[in-house]
């Protein structure tokens, strides 16, 4: 029996869909609410930072950080990153790169997707005044989990690059790429990062990224070390420039939303 504003009705429990107390938002309208802010997406933001110094027979002077961030909703991912590195060696600078882009992807099935992606590199050690990218394609997730995803990317680019001491050059070329994030525990996540971007016009000018780090936290969902390693090759370099850049780091990441 309940008692109404019209009097008294019976009422069983087989005829009761759902209830709640007054004032608070019905179960239908708590669930449209959750779904709307989940279709506006949330943000993350991410700061990385490393520094280091050594004197004596030596000296070496390292600086390095990073900025991104993504924006998550349930059909779509976009992504804003910057990152940047400083090192002299003696007195004599041996890097000194930016880098920034954007990346998009969105969902079109369980599994597939399409993305569009930008980047914008400057490196004066390895001749590089700018180098332009743009991509488009083909994505599909082997693995799509929250703590464990594999997905794979095939696509078209198009790159110009700017030289300091040499005329430019563009042309196009695939893009190809493999990201992998596993959360292997809970206080390490694992994160692997790979591009391989041939030349249509000659098979042997490529291009290859990697980077592979892991994540270790030191307060929850905000302060956390990151120990990692990255790769940067290029099979045709500039005069007296190597083919093959290597980075070990260390950085303090804050992460917040």
């Amino acid at each position: 029996v309940a008692k109404t504003a019209f009097g008294t009705v019976d009422i069983s429990r087989d005829q009761v869909a759902a209830m709640w107390r007054p004032g608070e938002a019905s179960p239908a309208e708590a669930k449209l609410q959750e779904d709307l802010v989940k279709a506006q997406g949330k943000w993350k933001y991410e700061a990385a930072l490393d520094f280091s110094g050594k004197s004596g027979n030596s000296d070496r002077e390292s600086f390095g950080g990073s900025l991104a961030a993504t924006l998550t909703r349930p059909d779509d991912r976009l992504k804003f990153y910057a990152s940047g590195d400083h090192v002299k060696d003696n007195g004599v600078t041996s890097s000194n790169q930016l880098k920034g882009g954007v990346d998009y992807e969105r969902s079109f099935a369980e599994r597939h997707s399409w993305y569009l992606r930008n980047e914008y590199e400057k490196n004066e050690i390895r001749d590089l005044n700018l180098r332009a990218t743009a991509a488009f394609g083909y994505g599909y997730h082997f693995i799509k989990r929250e703590d464990h995803e594999l997905r794979g990317r095939l696509g078209l680019l198009y790159r110009y690059e700017d030289f300091i001491s040499r005329a430019s050059e563009e042309g196009l070329g695939l893009d190809l790429g493999i990201k992998h994030m596993w959360r292997f525990a809970k206080w390490g996540v694992l994160n692997n990062d790979l591009t391989f971007e041939p030349s249509f016009e000659d098979s042997s000018n490529y291009r290859i990224f990697h980077e592979s780090s892991v994540d270790m936290p030191l307060t929850p969902n905000l302060w956390k070390l990151r120990l990692g390693v990255s790769n940067d090759y290029n099979s045709q370099p500039a005069d007296g420039v190597e083919n093959m850049d290597t980075t070990w780091f260390l950085r303090l990441v804050l992460s917040w939303e």
